[in-house]
């Protein structure tokens, strides 16, 4: 029961970024920046442990896959 609650307030708070998005290329604006390096990290990691539906938030997932690939992030992950 404590899982499925932590799960859905995550979902909530991956709205609100999701909307904090909108219009954005990254969290700050139009340039990386290590706002977004330390976010989509932790996202990228908590995605891979809470199974959320993001289909619907495609600013995020779009934001993800932008700092995610970015060459030093995969340098540091070692891909």
């Amino acid at each position: 029961m404590q899982a499925e609650s932590a799960g859905k307030e995550f979902e909530a708070q991956l709205k609100i970024l999701e909307q904090r998005l909108q219009g954005r290329e990254y969290l700050l604006g139009d340039r990386f920046t290590l706002v977004d390096a330390a976010n989509a990290a932790a996202i990228a990691w908590a995605l891979s442990f809470i199974k959320v539906d993001t289909s619907g938030l495609s600013n995020l997932t779009a934001w993800l896959d932008r700092s995610t690939r970015r060459p030093a992030n995969q340098a540091a992950h070692g891909a």
